[in-house]
Formats: C-alpha cells, sequence, structure tokens
C-alpha cells in the first residue's frame, strides 16, 4: 500500500458498472482489503463527472462501503474481471495475496 490515500476513480467505476449494469450483466464489486473502498477524488473532473460520480455513490445497490474481500470469492464463478484503481493500483495490485488467490484459478480455467 501507498504511504499516501489513493483510490479508485469514482468516475471509472461509475462507467463500467453503468455500461454493465444496462446491458444486463452482474456485477459483484470487491476491493482488496474489503470493507469501505477508497475513492481517488481527481482535481480535473468535470461537472458532468462530478454528477455522475455523486448518483454512483449514493445508489444504495452499490457496495461501496461494505464490499467484501477479493480473496473470499472463487475467479471461477466470473467470467471476467475489470480492476480498477488510481495511480495506487501500481502499488496495491501487484503481488497482493488477495487478488492473486482471486484471478489464479480463474486463469487456470481460461478465464
Amino acid at each position: 500500500t501507498t504511504s499516501h490515500a489513493q483510490g479508485a476513480s469514482p468516475t471509472q467505476l461509475a462507467v463500467l458498472h453503468s455500461a454493465f449494469t444496462s446491458s444486463n450483466v452482474d456485477v459483484t464489486i470487491a476491493s482488496l482489503a474489503g470493507g469501505t473502498i477508497p475513492l481517488h477524488q481527481d482535481a480535473t473532473t468535470t461537472k458532468a463527472q462530478k454528477e455522475l460520480n455523486k448518483r454512483f455513490t449514493s445508489d444504495e445497490n452499490v457496495a461501496l462501503v461494505e464490499s467484501k474481500p477479493a480473496w473470499t470469492f472463487d475467479g471461477r464463478d466470473f467470467d471476467g474481471f475489470v480492476l480498477c484503481g488510481g495511480p495506487g493500483a501500481l502499488h496495491d495490485f501487484v503481488d497482493n495475496f488477495g487478488l492473486r488467490r482471486l484471478l489464479q484459478p480463474a486463469i487456470a480455467v481460461g478465464r
């Protein structure tokens, strides 16, 4: 983990979540540690992106507060994965045991 606050891009999460759910794709949101997902606030976010972020983060169907840790899922149960993260992902995703525990079984069966 990096020494200063990072987090996932709320705009990136909101756009992807909207695209998948509007296409009737089941979406599971997980995080490396579980619990509240940290969100990276970009100073260059436009007004439209801020509105999208607000709608997304207030949606009661979005598990940003009580996300489950990635390692608690069996990667073979999913058809695909999208890994979202701000600059901290460059550090946090590398050699992360929980992420590896999720993805390696999925890769092994061709997901």
